[in-house]
């Protein structure tokens, strides 16, 4: 069975299409694990003893691309202290502000349950011995 842009494309002058929303959100799977966060450090070649400073700068680098990117749209970045329904908001910020044609409807700053790792060293070999992980709760910093 033919489309229907087949049947009628000649009578249709363009095709527009693209997302509704975007949502980005999800766990970085290898940095999950202790193991994970090993091959990941070695690939990226920042030693254990460094790494706070790398993921502070990693993050710097995102948070001010996306603010910038955020500011381009003309959308202030919301800082949200406690658990929040996002999805809730968002349709709240449709409400009051009306239909948004293009672009960014909301940018959101929070806390998130994440992985953090603990380093310690061997002090007979002044070596890195062990790496373990908990689960807590961590931050950007302003």
């Amino acid at each position: 069975m033919r489309t229907f842009l087949q049947r009628r494309g000649a009578a249709i002058p363009g095709v527009l299409n693209g997302f509704d929303r975007m949502r980005f959100r999800g766990t970085l799977l290898r940095l999950s694990s202790v193991g994970g966060m090993m091959y990941f450090v070695s690939r990226v070649g920042v030693l254990l003893k460094d790494f706070g400073a790398y993921a502070e700068a990693v993050t710097k680098g995102l948070r001010r691309r996306v603010e910038e990117a955020a500011a381009a749209e003309g959308r202030p970045v919301q800082y949200l202290e406690r658990a929040t329904d996002k999805e809730r908001l968002v349709q709240k910020i449709r409400a009051d502000q009306g239909a948004i044609e293009r672009g960014w409807i909301a940018v959101f700053r929070t806390l998130e349950n994440c992985i953090s790792y603990d380093i310690f060293r061997n002090r007979q070999t002044n070596r890195t011995a062990r790496v373990n992980g908990c689960r807590c709760v961590k931050g950007w910093r302003t």
